[in-house]
Order: structure tokens, then C-alpha cells, then sequence
């Protein structure tokens, strides 16, 4: 977990010439952090009242592009049977 102040600094206080895209619940932008760390930074649109539930669809979907792409499936194994 990152505070914002970290997030904003590494994004140059959420700047015009860090925005990777524009989706529907906001911009990405570029972070980079100390140490050479780079990472993308979603910032949820102030303007909705459900960003909770708008943060929670967009990670859901996220994982499960991972995990259709994913060239392994993980299998569920119960040891009772």
C-alpha cells in the first residue's frame, strides 16, 4: 500500500506528460520510483459517486484478462474426494 503523497510524487503530481491513457473511470499515469521502479498509476475520476465499486469492477476485469491469458490454468483440488 502506497500513501498519495509517494504516488504523487512519482507521477510528477499526476502531470499531462505522464498519462500512459484515459479510460472510463479515470487516467493512467506513468510512476516512477526510487530505485528505478516504474509502475502504472490509475487515478479514479472524483466525479462519480461509485468509484468503490467502479475500483472493484476494473480489478475483477483486470484479473480475469490475466487469467484468460494465462498459458496455465490453476486447478482446484479438493482432498476429501
Amino acid at each position: 500500500m502506497m500513501d498519495y503523497t509517494s504516488l504523487e510524487a512519482a507521477t510528477g503530481k499526476f502531470s499531462e506528460s505522464s498519462v500512459l491513457g484515459v479510460g472510463g473511470f479515470g487516467c493512467v499515469y506513468k510512476a516512477n520510483f526510487d530505485g528505478g521502479f516504474a509502475a502504472a498509476v490509475k487515478r479514479l475520476g472524483s466525479e462519480t459517486q461509485n468509484c468503490d465499486k467502479e475500483f472493484e469492477v476494473m480489478i475483477i476485469d483486470c484479473l480475469l484478462k490475466i487469467y484468460r491469458n494465462c498459458p496455465f490454468k490453476l486447478l482446484c483440488l479438493d482432498c476429501r474426494y
